[in-house]
């Protein structure tokens, strides 16, 4: 499955790709945070608990930073929790729109176990209430208020 996105952040585009490339700040932004381990600069573990009725207990994920540049960042994200797994592959691009930062993403998503069956709608709408959530957190970090 692809999504595809872009939304307005109310900060800086310099601030936003600070914390959005440091694993510690992008970890603090991650809904449902349970706990955080950074191993190293481009590979970082989280375990979450979803808000979803499709999805129960905890998720165990696992992040690695695949390209990083000025403005564009590339994610491998493997997801595993009790009879479901995921694995993501996201396109991060940042510019600049006024003082505020126009991000587009791009993921290409595989689904396994229980949320194979999950309709496509279903999914969809959960990853753009996560993205949104994840980006409001960024901007408040930021020093802004989310608009998006």
């Amino acid at each position: 499955m692809r999504i595809d996105g872009e939304y307005i952040v109310k900060a800086p585009p310099g601030k936003v790709e600070e914390l959005m490339t440091s694993p510690r700040a992008f970890g603090e932004c991650l809904p449902g945070l349970v706990d955080f381990e950074e191993r190293d600069e481009r590979h970082f573990k989280a375990r979450v608990k979803p808000r979803f009725s499709f999805l129960r207990g905890t998720l165990a994920l696992e992040f690695e930073v695949l390209g990083l540049e000025r403005g564009r960042m590339e994610l491998k994200i493997l997801g595993k929790g009790i009879g479901s797994s995921f694995e993501m592959r996201t396109e991060v691009r940042l510019g600049k729109k006024g003082s505020s930062t126009a991000l587009r993403l791009t993921t290409d998503a595989a689904f396994g176990g229980l949320l194979k069956p999950v309709p496509e709608s279903l999914l969809r709408g959960a990853a753009d209430e996560l993205i949104r959530e994840i980006l409001a957190c960024v901007e408040r970090k930021a020093g802004s208020r989310a608009d998006l």
